[in-house]
C-alpha cells in the first residue's frame, strides 16, 4: 500500500442532523458538509509544482454530490455502487417509471399489482419497492440520487458478467453511463463468529 496516500479531511464540529423519515436526505447533507474540504485537498495537490494533474474521482453510491466538486475540476467522476446490478437497474427505473411512464411511484409502492423491470428476471411486485420511494420526500430523494447517477462517466457495480440478466439490460440502456461490473466484493470478515455460536 506504498503508493497509495490517505489524506484525513477535517470533521465539522456541528453533529449530522437525523430525520428519521428521511434517513438518506440527512445522510447526504451530511456528506455535502465535506465538498468543501475534498475541494480544498484536490486544490491543493493540484497547484504544487510538479504535481500530477487528478484524473477522475472514485465515489461510493452515497458521495454523488462529489460530482459537482469534480466538474469544478473538469476531471470525471465513476460511482462505485456497492449493491448488486439488479438493484442499480430498479433504481434506474424508478426515473423512467415517473417522467417516461408518467407514473405515480408513490401510489403504485402502495397498491398490490406487479410492474417489469429491466434489470429483473421476474415481475417486481409494487408492495415490496424499495422503503424511500413511497413517500414524496423519499421519492424527490431517488430522483435527486438518479439525476447524479446519470452525471457519472461510469458506474461500477458489484457483480459480475456471469449473471448476466441485470448487467445486459443495463449495457442496453443508451440514457445512462457504461455500466462495469468489478464484483463479486464481500465482506467476508467476521464470518468466523457465526460457526462458534
Amino acid at each position: 500500500m506504498d503508493h497509495i496516500s490517505f489524506i484525513k479531511l477535517p470533521q465539522d464540529e456541528t453533529p449530522p442532523v437525523h430525520h428519521p423519515k428521511a434517513p438518506m436526505p440527512s445522510l447526504t447533507e451530511f456528506i455535502k458538509t465535506h465538498c468543501k474540504y475534498v475541494r480544498n485537498v484536490v486544490a491543493d495537490l493540484t497547484s504544487q509544482p510538479g504535481s500530477s494533474r487528478v484524473a477522475g474521482f472514485v465515489v461510493d453510491m452515497f458521495c454523488t454530490c462529489m460530482i459537482d466538486v469534480a466538474n469544478e475540476f473538469n476531471v470525471p467522476t465513476y460511482v462505485y455502487f456497492t449493491s448488486n446490478a439488479a438493484f442499480l437497474g430498479f433504481t434506474l427505473y424508478i426515473k423512467t417509471l415517473c417522467d417516461d411512464l408518467n407514473k405515480d411511484v408513490i401510489e403504485l409502492s402502495n397498491s398490490n399489482t406487479e410492474i417489469s423491470v429491466p434489470s429483473f428476471v421476474k415481475s417486481v411486485p409494487t408492495k415490496v419497492f424499495w422503503g424511500p420511494v413511497k413517500t414524496r420526500e423519499g421519492l424527490n430523494f431517488v430522483l435527486w440520487f438518479v439525476g447524479k447517477l446519470r452525471e457519472a462517466k461510469a458506474i461500477m457495480v458489484n457483480t459480475f458478467w456471469e449473471l448476466p440478466h441485470a448487467m445486459e439490460s443495463l449495457s442496453a440502456d443508451t440514457s445512462i453511463p457504461p455500466v462495469y461490473p468489478v464484483g463479486p466484493i464481500l465482506n467476508l470478515e467476521g464470518l468466523w463468529c457465526w460457526e462458534t455460536v
